[in-house]
């Protein structure tokens, strides 16, 4: 008699609100966070120090981000029509994810 996998239909939903996922998002954002850092283009500095990560649970799921805080960083991410796109949070994440 053959035997099948049923899916759990609430599976996605209720490990996306696991809170025990929080470190490991933390530890995910912040290398590369660290990447970011490296890949960005230095002048004052003001970039690389406005690199931060944010980590936590809201009502639907939990998150890790990374963020740029710094006036010029959608510049520096996406390019300007006399800069190209340096974008080391893009890349920064795309390594991470291989």
């Amino acid at each position: 008699m053959p035997t099948g996998f049923k899916m759990n239909p609430g599976f996605v939903a209720r490990m996306s609100r696991d809170l025990s996922l929080i470190p490991p998002l933390k530890d995910a954002a912040d290398a590369a966070a660290e990447r970011a850092r490296e890949l960005a283009p230095t002048l004052s500095g003001d970039y690389r120090a406005g690199i931060k990560t944010a980590v936590g649970a809201d009502a639907k799921s939990v998150f890790a981000r990374l963020n740029a805080t710094d006036f010029k960083s959608h510049w520096i991410e996406f390019g300007t029509s006399d800069t190209p796109a340096f974008a080391p949070l893009r890349r920064s994440v795309m390594m991470a994810a291989r």
